[in-house]
C-alpha cells in the first residue's frame, strides 16, 4: 500500500501542483540539499561496498539511511524555524529523495537481488532499470515533473482525490514501522550507530561548516541544516523488509535516529542562532 499507492500518489500530487517559479526562485536551496544528499550517499555506498566489503544490498541501504533525511516528518519543526517556507524546504527535499536517491537505491537493490544467473553486468543493469522505472514510486514524481514543466493544470477533482489517498501515508507508515520494530526488536548494532551519527551529526555539521565558510545567507543556513539533521525515513525499513537486506540494522537506524534527533537538532539550532547573533 505504501510503496505502490500512497507514497506515489502523495509525491505526484505535491509535485504536480508546484509552480515552476518556486523551484527557480529557490535554486540555492535545491543545489545545497542535492549536494548534501547525493554526495554523502555515493561516499557511503563506495565505502560500505569497497572498503568494508559489505553485500551490495546492505551497502545501498546503509547509504540511503546515511544520506537521506525524512524531511516530510520534520515539517512541524521546520515550520517553527522558517515559517511558511518550511513547506518549500520539505517539498524540495522530498523531490530530491524521490527523484534521485530512491530510484537509484531501487535500481541497485534489484541489481543485487534479482540478477539472473549467467547475465552480464550490462544485462543485469538494464533489467534493474526496467524494473525500477516500472514502479510507481519512481515514475509518479517524474510524471509530475513533466506536468509542471509543460504547464498543465490538473483538474481540482483529480488533485483532491489524489491528495486524500496520498495523505494516508503518514499514519500507515508509522503503524507499519511500529509493527516492524516490534518484530525485529532492534538492539545494539555498530553499523546502525555509525549510520545514525552520520545522519544526525556529520552531514548537517559538514553542511553548516561549508555554508559558513562560503558566507551563505542566514536564511539558507536555517532552511537547510535542520532539514539535513532529521532522522532516517520509514522507506529505509520498508525497502529492507521488501528486499530482505539488513532488516534489524535498518530498524535500529530508524529507532536510534528518531530518538536522538531531538538533542542533535536542538544543538544545531543553538549553533545557528549563536552564529547569527540571535
Amino acid at each position: 500500500m505504501l510503496l505502490v499507492y500512497a507514497l506515489p500518489l502523495s509525491l505526484f500530487t505535491s509535485t504536480a501542483v508546484l509552480p515552476l517559479d518556486i523551484l527557480l526562485d529557490y535554486w540555492p536551496l535545491v543545489v545545497v540539499l542535492l549536494g548534501a544528499t547525493l554526495g554523502p550517499y555515493l561516499v557511503a555506498l563506495l565505502c560500505a561496498r569497497w572498503l568494508f566489503r559489505r553485500p551490495l544490498a546492505e551497502s545501498v541501504l546503509q547509504a540511503l539511511g546515511f544520506a537521506t533525511p525524512s524531511v516530510i516528518s520534520g515539517l512541524p519543526i521546520l515550520t517553527s524555524l522558517v515559517g511558511d517556507k518550511a513547506s518549500i524546504v520539505v517539498l524540495v527535499g522530498a523531490l530530491i529523495s524521490n527523484i534521485v536517491t530512491v530510484p537509484l537505491t531501487l535500481v541497485l537493490l534489484v541489481l543485487a537481488r534479482e540478477r539472473e544467473p549467467g547475465a552480464t553486468v550490462g544485462q543485469a543493469a538494464i533489467g534493474a532499470l526496467k524494473h525500477a522505472f516500472s514502479q510507481p514510486i519512481v515514475w509518479a514524481p517524474l510524471l509530475a515533473i513533466v506536468v509542471v514543466l509543460s504547464g498543465i493544470h490538473l483538474p481540482e477533482q483529480i488533485v483532491a482525490s489524489s491528495r486524500l489517498l496520498g495523505n494516508t501515508i503518514s499514519g500507515v507508515a508509522l503503524f507499519a514501522c511500529g509493527v516492524i520494530l516490534q518484530a525485529q526488536r532492534p538492539g545494539f548494532n555498530k553499523a546502525a550507530v555509525v549510520t545514525t551519527i552520520a545522519r544526525l551529526l556529520v552531514i548537517p555539521g559538514a553542511t553548516l561548516a561549508m555554508l559558513v565558510a562560503i558566507g551563505a545567507p542566514h536564511t539558507l543556513v536555517i532552511e537547510t541544516v535542520p532539514a539535513l539533521g532529521l532522522p532516517a525515513g520509514t522507506i529505509l525499513v520498508l525497502f529492507a523488509m521488501r528486499y530482505n537486506a539488513g532488516e534489524r540494522e535498518n530498524a535500529a537506524v530508524l529507532l536510534y535516529s528518531s530518538l536522538f534527533c531531538i538533542p542533535t537538532l536542538s544543538l544545531f539550532v543553538w549553533i545557528i542562532g549563536a552564529l547569527s547573533g540571535s
